[in-house]
């Protein structure tokens, strides 16, 4: 779990959101298992915004990996989801500290609370919703 210099929190159009991967590492789950969780209850994330993804191309060549990007509300409804376990319930105080913090610290340093930027990336992704046109 995160440190007080760890955030996991990123800024996509200024709104602070945070990676189903994130999450699952730090819930001790798989992230396939939380991607297809979000997946199944899509309509409900939705309820609290634009559900964001990205789909990044494999390095082996494989189908694109989508990753969701949840703001705090979804990310909280997902909480809500996952069985509540001891690392579970340390992860929850985590990231309510982490979307507490997020404008303070973006504002601080400029673009993001996360020191791994995905923007910064030598990967190339596209920002969209799962509302297609």
């Amino acid at each position: 779990m995160g440190d007080n210099n760890t955030y996991f929190i990123e800024l996509f159009e200024n709104e602070a959101r945070i990676s189903h991967i994130i999450i699952a590492e730090q819930t001790n789950n798989l992230p396939k298992s939380i991607l297809d969780l979000i997946t199944k209850n899509i309509s409900d994330f939705e309820y609290f915004g634009q559900v964001v993804f990205s789909d990044l191309k494999s390095l082996n060549r494989g189908r694109p990996q989508r990753t969701y990007f949840l703001n705090e509300q979804q990310a909280t409804l997902l909480m809500t989801y996952l069985k509540n376990t001891e690392i579970l319930k340390r992860f929850k105080v985590q990231l309510v500290q982490d979307f507490k913090i997020s404008p303070i610290v973006a504002n601080t340093n400029g673009t993001t609370v996360n020191d791994n930027k995905m923007a910064e990336s030598n990967l190339k992704c596209d920002i969209n919703s799962t509302k297609e046109t």
